[in-house]
């Protein structure tokens, strides 16, 4: 009788586990229609707020990472958010993403699907979550494509 109920537990826990994971990207990502303008007003504001002026990333013309700057110091710092904003000119579209920092940690793959609405590929950034903690909080990521599209990922 206990050996039947044994499927019935990892059906349970497979459930809890997939609820909790639909929370909390469900969460994790807003959109908002928004003029070109009030991005543009959102983003400085983004900037402004951020101590590191420089982003750790640098892309290339095709979108693949071409420079990772060196951290400061060999230091780890205490991470909490992983933040992303994007915007979709041709949707006028306006999306935030802010995914605790201990997920980004034990679900790196998970997050690529929580935010993928922003089209950011972690993966292709080529960046860990031990080399954010290196860098400690700040730019990560500004980059602004030839279509008006625009993104910034940002640690707190």
């Amino acid at each position: 009788m206990r050996t039947s109920s044994i499927p019935l537990y990892f059906l349970i826990a497979a459930l809890l586990g997939l609820s909790v994971f639909g929370f909390l990207s469900w969460r994790a990502v807003s959109l908002e229609q928004a003029e070109p303008v009030r991005a543009m007003e959102v983003f400085a504001q983004v900037r402004a707020g951020l101590g590191r002026v420089q982003p750790i990333i640098t892309l290339d013309e095709s979108g693949v990472a071409a420079q990772l700057s060196q951290p400061a110091s060999s230091d780890k710092f205490q991470l909490s958010y992983i933040k992303a904003l994007a915007y979709q000119t041709d949707k006028q579209t306006l999306v935030r993403a802010t995914v605790p920092y201990w997920f980004y940690k034990l679900k790196g793959p998970a997050i690529q699907l929580a935010l993928h609405d922003t089209e950011i590929n972690l993966k292709k950034l080529g960046i860990s979550a031990a080399e954010l903690e290196k860098h400690g909080p700040g730019m990560v990521l500004d980059e602004t494509r030839s279509n008006g599209d625009q993104l910034i990922i940002w640690t707190e």
